[in-house]
Protein backbone atom coordinates (compact mmCIF):
# COMPACT_ATOMS: atom_id res chain seq x y z
CA UNK A 1 0.00 0.00 0.00
CA UNK A 2 1.27 3.68 -1.06
CA UNK A 3 1.62 6.35 1.27
CA UNK A 4 -0.25 9.61 -0.11
CA UNK A 5 1.20 12.94 0.80
CA UNK A 6 -1.01 15.50 -0.35
CA UNK A 7 1.14 19.32 -1.27
CA UNK A 8 -0.41 22.32 -2.29
CA UNK A 9 2.19 22.77 -5.06
CA UNK A 10 1.05 23.57 -8.59
CA UNK A 11 4.34 22.66 -10.26
CA UNK A 12 6.05 19.27 -10.15
CA UNK A 13 7.70 18.06 -6.74
CA UNK A 14 11.15 17.86 -7.50
CA UNK A 15 12.05 14.38 -6.32
CA UNK A 16 13.83 14.13 -2.67
CA UNK A 17 14.98 11.31 -0.40
CA UNK A 18 11.52 11.88 1.34
CA UNK A 19 9.90 10.40 -1.55
CA UNK A 20 10.17 7.37 -3.79
CA UNK A 21 8.37 8.75 -6.67
CA UNK A 22 6.12 11.79 -7.60
CA UNK A 23 3.67 12.81 -9.76
CA UNK A 24 2.35 16.82 -10.21
CA UNK A 25 0.95 16.93 -6.65
CA UNK A 26 1.59 13.88 -5.26
CA UNK A 27 4.25 12.26 -2.92
CA UNK A 28 4.95 8.94 -2.29
CA UNK A 29 6.97 7.41 0.38
CA UNK A 30 6.77 4.34 2.33
CA UNK A 31 5.08 4.51 5.71
CA UNK A 32 6.66 6.11 8.95
CA UNK A 33 5.81 4.59 12.54
CA UNK A 34 4.92 8.54 12.81
CA UNK A 35 1.95 8.34 10.57
CA UNK A 36 0.11 6.00 13.11
CA UNK A 37 -2.19 8.57 14.24
CA UNK A 38 -3.26 9.93 11.40
CA UNK A 39 -4.07 6.67 9.62
CA UNK A 40 -5.74 5.63 12.81
CA UNK A 41 -7.71 8.48 12.49
CA UNK A 42 -8.63 7.63 8.83
CA UNK A 43 -10.01 4.48 9.83
CA UNK A 44 -11.81 5.54 12.59
CA UNK A 45 -13.91 7.65 10.11
CA UNK A 46 -13.88 4.11 8.04
CA UNK A 47 -15.15 1.88 10.18
CA UNK A 48 -18.32 1.66 12.78
CA UNK A 49 -15.45 -0.61 14.90
CA UNK A 50 -12.40 -2.75 14.48
CA UNK A 51 -10.80 -5.40 15.95
CA UNK A 52 -7.00 -6.22 16.14
CA UNK A 53 -7.04 -7.15 12.39
CA UNK A 54 -10.30 -6.25 10.74
CA UNK A 55 -12.28 -2.88 9.95
CA UNK A 56 -16.75 -3.56 10.28
CA UNK A 57 -18.28 -0.84 7.99
CA UNK A 58 -22.33 -0.63 6.44
CA UNK A 59 -22.24 -2.12 3.27
CA UNK A 60 -21.90 0.25 -0.01
CA UNK A 61 -23.20 -0.47 -3.52
CA UNK A 62 -19.86 -0.84 -5.13
CA UNK A 63 -18.96 -4.32 -2.76
CA UNK A 64 -21.29 -5.56 -5.42
CA UNK A 65 -18.32 -7.05 -7.37
CA UNK A 66 -16.49 -8.66 -4.71
CA UNK A 67 -19.64 -9.82 -2.31
CA UNK A 68 -20.71 -11.67 -5.53
CA UNK A 69 -18.03 -13.67 -6.35
CA UNK A 70 -17.42 -14.69 -2.98
CA UNK A 71 -21.38 -15.96 -2.83
CA UNK A 72 -20.76 -17.47 -6.26
CA UNK A 73 -18.02 -19.88 -5.14
CA UNK A 74 -19.12 -23.29 -4.81
CA UNK A 75 -16.45 -23.87 -1.86
CA UNK A 76 -17.81 -20.75 0.43
CA UNK A 77 -21.10 -21.79 -0.48
CA UNK A 78 -20.61 -25.47 0.57
CA UNK A 79 -23.27 -25.24 3.50
CA UNK A 80 -26.23 -23.80 1.50
CA UNK A 81 -28.49 -25.22 -0.80
CA UNK A 82 -27.18 -22.99 -4.22
CA UNK A 83 -24.44 -20.04 -4.76
CA UNK A 84 -26.07 -16.76 -5.19
CA UNK A 85 -26.07 -15.20 -8.70
CA UNK A 86 -24.96 -11.62 -8.88
CA UNK A 87 -28.79 -10.59 -8.75
CA UNK A 88 -29.23 -12.26 -5.72
CA UNK A 89 -26.50 -11.12 -4.24
CA UNK A 90 -27.48 -7.46 -5.30
CA UNK A 91 -30.39 -7.81 -3.73
CA UNK A 92 -28.85 -9.36 -0.81
CA UNK A 93 -26.96 -6.31 -0.28
CA UNK A 94 -30.10 -4.01 -0.49
CA UNK A 95 -31.21 -6.07 2.25
CA UNK A 96 -28.54 -5.48 4.50
CA UNK A 97 -28.30 -2.07 4.26
CA UNK A 98 -31.64 -1.48 4.99
CA UNK A 99 -31.19 -3.96 8.08
CA UNK A 100 -28.77 -1.55 9.12
CA UNK A 101 -31.23 1.75 8.75
CA UNK A 102 -33.32 0.03 10.73
CA UNK A 103 -31.34 -1.69 13.74
CA UNK A 104 -27.94 -0.26 13.60
CA UNK A 105 -26.41 -3.33 12.74
CA UNK A 106 -26.29 -6.02 10.38
CA UNK A 107 -23.69 -8.70 9.03
CA UNK A 108 -20.94 -5.99 8.64
CA UNK A 109 -18.83 -5.83 5.89
CA UNK A 110 -15.48 -6.76 6.87
CA UNK A 111 -12.18 -5.60 6.15
CA UNK A 112 -8.61 -6.42 6.51
CA UNK A 113 -7.65 -3.15 8.23
CA UNK A 114 -3.71 -3.01 6.67
CA UNK A 115 -4.96 -3.96 2.68
CA UNK A 116 -9.03 -2.22 2.48
CA UNK A 117 -9.48 -5.74 1.17
CA UNK A 118 -13.17 -6.71 2.03
CA UNK A 119 -13.24 -10.68 2.76
CA UNK A 120 -16.57 -11.42 3.52
CA UNK A 121 -19.07 -9.84 6.46
CA UNK A 122 -19.06 -10.92 10.02
CA UNK A 123 -21.99 -9.71 12.17
CA UNK A 124 -25.15 -9.70 13.26
CA UNK A 125 -28.90 -10.21 11.93
CA UNK A 126 -32.42 -10.00 13.86
CA UNK A 127 -33.79 -12.53 12.71
CA UNK A 128 -37.78 -13.49 12.82
CA UNK A 129 -38.16 -16.99 10.89
CA UNK A 130 -40.18 -19.56 12.95
CA UNK A 131 -38.20 -21.34 15.31
CA UNK A 132 -38.29 -21.87 19.04
CA UNK A 133 -35.48 -19.71 19.79
CA UNK A 134 -36.75 -16.59 17.74
CA UNK A 135 -37.29 -13.38 17.47
CA UNK A 136 -33.61 -13.27 18.45
CA UNK A 137 -30.24 -11.49 17.08
CA UNK A 138 -28.10 -14.00 15.28
CA UNK A 139 -24.49 -13.91 14.75
CA UNK A 140 -23.34 -15.33 11.57
CA UNK A 141 -19.97 -15.12 9.22
CA UNK A 142 -19.20 -15.83 5.39
CA UNK A 143 -15.16 -15.47 4.59
CA UNK A 144 -13.73 -15.38 1.36
CA UNK A 145 -11.59 -18.99 0.69
CA UNK A 146 -8.60 -16.93 0.13
CA UNK A 147 -9.03 -15.43 3.65
CA UNK A 148 -9.68 -19.04 5.63
CA UNK A 149 -7.28 -20.10 8.09
CA UNK A 150 -6.05 -17.26 9.34
CA UNK A 151 -8.51 -16.96 12.40
CA UNK A 152 -10.65 -13.74 10.68
CA UNK A 153 -13.56 -15.41 11.38
CA UNK A 154 -12.79 -16.03 15.01
CA UNK A 155 -11.42 -12.70 15.69
CA UNK A 156 -14.23 -10.93 14.10
CA UNK A 157 -17.24 -12.82 15.95
CA UNK A 158 -15.52 -12.32 18.97
CA UNK A 159 -15.46 -8.69 18.47
CA UNK A 160 -19.33 -8.41 16.79
CA UNK A 161 -20.02 -9.88 20.36
CA UNK A 162 -18.38 -7.65 22.12
CA UNK A 163 -20.22 -4.85 20.42
CA UNK A 164 -23.30 -6.37 20.34
CA UNK A 165 -23.83 -6.61 24.04
CA UNK A 166 -20.92 -3.61 24.92
CA UNK A 167 -22.48 -1.01 22.37
CA UNK A 168 -25.81 -2.23 21.45
CA UNK A 169 -27.03 -4.08 25.12
CA UNK A 170 -28.49 -6.93 23.95
CA UNK A 171 -29.39 -9.38 26.38
CA UNK A 172 -28.41 -12.67 24.00
CA UNK A 173 -27.61 -13.52 20.34
CA UNK A 174 -27.63 -16.78 19.07
CA UNK A 175 -26.26 -18.57 15.98
CA UNK A 176 -27.02 -21.62 13.76
CA UNK A 177 -25.41 -23.69 11.01
CA UNK A 178 -26.01 -27.19 9.13
CA UNK A 179 -25.52 -30.15 11.22
CA UNK A 180 -22.39 -30.86 8.50
CA UNK A 181 -20.85 -27.63 9.44
CA UNK A 182 -18.64 -28.06 11.77
CA UNK A 183 -16.51 -25.11 11.23
CA UNK A 184 -18.92 -22.65 11.94
CA UNK A 185 -19.81 -24.78 14.91
CA UNK A 186 -16.34 -24.95 16.11
CA UNK A 187 -16.73 -20.94 15.70
CA UNK A 188 -19.40 -20.87 17.93
CA UNK A 189 -17.84 -22.81 21.13
CA UNK A 190 -14.24 -20.69 20.56
CA UNK A 191 -16.45 -17.49 21.11
CA UNK A 192 -18.17 -18.78 24.21
CA UNK A 193 -21.63 -19.99 22.95
CA UNK A 194 -23.85 -22.91 24.30
CA UNK A 195 -24.76 -25.91 21.93
CA UNK A 196 -28.80 -25.68 22.82
CA UNK A 197 -30.12 -27.68 20.35
CA UNK A 198 -31.29 -28.93 16.85
CA UNK A 199 -34.32 -28.06 14.44
CA UNK A 200 -35.44 -27.84 11.45
CA UNK A 201 -35.10 -24.96 9.64
CA UNK A 202 -38.18 -23.18 7.90
CA UNK A 203 -37.08 -21.60 4.80
CA UNK A 204 -34.94 -25.00 3.86
CA UNK A 205 -37.89 -27.19 3.77
CA UNK A 206 -37.19 -27.95 0.01
CA UNK A 207 -33.96 -28.91 0.35
CA UNK A 208 -33.82 -32.05 2.52
CA UNK A 209 -30.14 -31.73 3.02
CA UNK A 210 -30.08 -28.52 4.68
CA UNK A 211 -32.88 -28.64 6.53
CA UNK A 212 -31.78 -30.23 9.80
CA UNK A 213 -29.49 -27.49 11.79
CA UNK A 214 -27.98 -26.94 15.18
CA UNK A 215 -28.74 -23.72 17.28
CA UNK A 216 -25.98 -21.54 19.90
CA UNK A 217 -26.68 -19.20 22.21
CA UNK A 218 -24.90 -16.76 24.49
CA UNK A 219 -26.61 -14.15 26.98
CA UNK A 220 -25.31 -11.00 28.14
CA UNK A 221 -24.14 -11.89 31.83
CA UNK A 222 -20.85 -10.31 34.02
CA UNK A 223 -19.28 -13.54 33.65
CA UNK A 224 -18.84 -12.94 29.95
CA UNK A 225 -15.19 -11.73 29.08
CA UNK A 226 -14.29 -9.96 26.72
CA UNK A 227 -10.42 -8.86 25.08
CA UNK A 228 -9.57 -6.15 22.64
CA UNK A 229 -6.21 -4.85 21.57
CA UNK A 230 -7.15 -1.25 23.29
CA UNK A 231 -7.77 -3.12 26.58
CA UNK A 232 -4.29 -4.90 25.87
CA UNK A 233 -2.56 -1.48 26.55
CA UNK A 234 -4.05 -1.15 29.95
CA UNK A 235 -3.08 -5.02 31.28
CA UNK A 236 -0.03 -6.11 32.41
CA UNK A 237 1.68 -9.21 32.63
CA UNK A 238 3.72 -11.16 34.98
CA UNK A 239 4.80 -15.11 35.81
CA UNK A 240 1.77 -16.79 38.15
CA UNK A 241 2.34 -17.61 41.42
CA UNK A 242 1.11 -20.10 44.49
CA UNK A 243 -1.20 -17.44 45.44
CA UNK A 244 -3.14 -17.59 42.57
CA UNK A 245 -4.50 -20.67 42.97
CA UNK A 246 -7.77 -19.23 44.61
CA UNK A 247 -8.54 -16.71 41.80
CA UNK A 248 -7.67 -19.45 39.09
CA UNK A 249 -9.81 -22.23 40.95
CA UNK A 250 -12.87 -19.64 41.02
CA UNK A 251 -12.23 -18.73 37.66
CA UNK A 252 -12.21 -22.54 36.18
CA UNK A 253 -15.34 -23.14 37.76
CA UNK A 254 -17.38 -20.67 35.25
CA UNK A 255 -18.63 -22.27 32.62
CA UNK A 256 -19.32 -19.59 30.19
CA UNK A 257 -15.47 -18.62 30.69
CA UNK A 258 -14.42 -21.60 29.78
CA UNK A 259 -16.84 -21.36 26.66
CA UNK A 260 -15.44 -18.41 25.72
CA UNK A 261 -12.13 -19.84 25.98
CA UNK A 262 -13.03 -22.20 23.25
CA UNK A 263 -12.38 -25.12 26.45
CA UNK A 264 -14.36 -28.36 25.74
CA UNK A 265 -16.84 -28.65 29.15
CA UNK A 266 -17.16 -32.55 28.81
CA UNK A 267 -13.72 -32.88 29.09
CA UNK A 268 -11.78 -34.55 32.36
CA UNK A 269 -10.35 -32.21 34.85
CA UNK A 270 -7.36 -33.92 34.08
CA UNK A 271 -7.95 -32.92 30.77
CA UNK A 272 -7.96 -29.37 31.61
CA UNK A 273 -4.97 -29.23 33.68
CA UNK A 274 -2.84 -30.32 31.02
CA UNK A 275 -4.22 -27.66 29.00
Amino acid sequence: MWHIVLTTAMKPIKLTDKYLFTSERLGFRNWKKEDLDVFADLNADKYLFTSERLGFRNWKKEDLDVFADLNADGAVMKHFPKPLTREETAAFIDRLMAHFDQHGYNYFAAEIIETGELIGFIGLAYQMYEAPFLPATDIGWRIKKSAWGKGYATEGARRCLEHAFEELKLEQVVSICTLSNTGSESIMKKIGMKRMGEFDHPRLKEYPDYEKCVWYEIKNSPSFMTYSHQESERLTYRQATLDDIPRWAAFFVDNDRLRFLGMDLEKSNEELAEQ
